[in-house]
């Protein structure tokens, strides 16, 4: 038995010297076969400061890095309570990360230009983490503040059942203050922050009663806890939700206190396990992930 163990231990430090030694070859060359291939949903909120007056900035969108060092993808914006979307066209986007050398052990980074026709200019620095499983990403064009984390996204084989059961959240933005009781529904120049915390539900066996809601499309449920400028106001709603084959979807939900609905756009993280979600109405600047609550 001693003589099977040292042997065993023997065997366990040659794999770990091997390792060791294939990791300081590849120290300082590129590491970009970590992201190649790969599609990766990400949001986040910021702000921008072009010379004018701050604007508040909400993201969220899908990228895929290309074994060309190309990249490709689509975004969602909302710039001060407008939303917008535009493609990530591979033809001006790129993306070079190598093993950085100044640390020890070396990290994989690099950069990342993900550009389109319809885009405000996306230049970052990323660090490559948990072996391409996660992506540490940093907007460096000036007078932007932004950045996040991109997660694995499920990739091309989604569809009524990939969303279901419970999934919890824990999101803040800001809203235009036409939606505050009491004021001017004209005003967009100004904004209130609100924080929610709650619970959604997917019912994909079930058909919605919106008759509005797509050919498709399932029940959604909910409720959650509103801080509305320190003001706590609880709530529940129901709703509508559609997954699409490459794992993008869209929801409608409907409050319980007479807000006009709320229309989002959605990257389902791999194995189905978060959603990356970004808020596509006019006055709001929102974007949240929620995770399956069992």
């Amino acid at each position: 038995m001693k003589a099977r163990m040292r042997f065993l231990c023997y065997i366990v430090t040659a794999l770990a010297f091997v390792t060791l030694s294939l990791q300081a070859q590849a120290a300082g060359r590129d590491c970009n076969w970590l992201v190649a291939g790969r599609t990766y949903a990400f949001e986040s909120e910021g702000f921008a400061n072009s010379g004018g007056p701050q604007s508040l900035n909400a993201v969220g969108g899908m990228v895929t890095f290309l074994s060309n060092g190309k990249a490709r993808g689509y975004v969602n914006l909302t710039v001060d309570g407008s939303p917008f979307g535009g493609t990530i066209d591979e033809e001006v986007s790129s993306y070079s990360f190598a093993w950085n050398l100044e640390q020890k052990p070396a990290v994989c980074t690099g950069t990342a230009t993900l550009n389109g026709a319809d885009l405000p200019s996306g230049n970052f620095v990323v660090v490559v983490s948990n072996a391409g499983e996660r992506l540490e990403m940093l907007h460096n064009d000036a007078g932007v503040t932004l950045s996040f984390t991109a997660l694995l996204m499920e990739r091309g084989h989604c569809g009524d059942r990939t969303l279901d059961g419970p999934y919890s959240y824990n999101a803040k933005g800001w809203m235009s203050k036409n939606f505050v009781p009491g004021g001017d529904d004209r005003d967009y120049s100004g904004f209130v922050p609100f924080e929610f915390s709650g619970v959604i539900s997917f019912h994909p066996k079930q058909a919605p009663a919106d008759p509005t809601a797509p050919k498709g499309s399932a029940l959604l449920t909910g409720w959650d806890n509103v801080l509305l400028d320190g003001v706590f106001v609880p709530r529940t709603y129901t709703g509508w939700y559609k997954v699409n084959s490459d794992c993008t979807s869209s929801m409608v939900l409907n409050d319980t206190l007479g807000n006009p609905p709320i229309h989002t756009n959605n990257y389902i993280l791999r194995g189905a396990k978060g959603i990356a979600v970004i808020n596509t109405d006019y006055g709001f600047v929102l974007s949240f992930s929620a995770w399956q609550a069992q």
